[in-house]
């Protein structure tokens, strides 16, 4: 277990603690001491995606109900304005805002949904709508990959200072040359560690924990 530099306790009497810097040469693997060991941006405070075989040669994580209910707020307020202007209640600024709803909310539930895909028919993991004849480019991989230049799965905390804090937690890909590409990340350890223990035996590939 990591040692910890400090404490916080927020209103309502909850300890969080912020980490140390963390010591690669524990997974006592040179690759890992090539390796970024920063946490990226935050993630959700709930779970938004869950890890489902989609056939016995692909694993893909999926949009949960509570995050796909988030993102269609919008375009269904939306429509709800473009029903009234059209039920007779004719004005130009609730037709532009329920046009805007629309297709903003619309927008962003298509960015939210794209596929995080990993897929040994193929032998590629994507993230994201990438055209399939796409070359992996290892020293530059952003959101495709060789499984096969996959070297471990990497597992990071990050404290999230807010109203109501929380820790989130981040699922990497460490490719062989030591780069990164980030997969999710999200509030709940205990549904990730799930999620990250089958995509570990799928892929034959460790996990590297850092989140103790």
């Amino acid at each position: 277990m990591a040692e910890f530099k400090g404490s916080i306790i927020k209103p309502g009497g909850v300890l969080y603690k912020e980490p140390t810097p963390i010591d690669p040469s524990r997974f006592a693997d040179p690759v890992a001491l090539m390796t970024e060991w920063k946490p990226g941006a935050d993630g959700a405070s709930f779970r938004t995606h869950k890890l489902v075989r989609v056939n016995p040669n692909k694993m893909a994580f999926k949009m949960t109900g509570q995050i796909i209910a988030l993102f269609s707020i919008l375009p269904l307020s939306g429509v709800f304005l473009l029903f009234y202007v059209f039920s007779g209640h004719m004005s130009l600024l609730p037709l532009g805002l329920g046009i805007g709803f629309v297709l903003f909310g619309v927008y962003l539930l298509l960015y939210q949904t794209d596929p995080i895909v990993f897929d040994k028919s193929t032998d590629l993991f994507i993230k994201g709508r990438k055209k399939a004849d796409r070359s992996p480019d290892p020293d530059n991989p952003k959101n495709i990959v060789d499984l096969d230049s996959i070297h471990a799965l990497q597992l990071l905390s990050k404290y999230v200072p807010s109203k109501r804090a929380y820790y989130s937690h981040e699922l990497n890909l460490v490719l062989k040359n030591g780069k990164r590409v980030r997969v999710i990340s999200h509030a709940n350890k205990e549904k990730l560690m799930e999620d990250v223990g089958l995509l570990s035996e799928f892929l034959g590939k460790p996990v590297w924990d850092a989140t103790e």
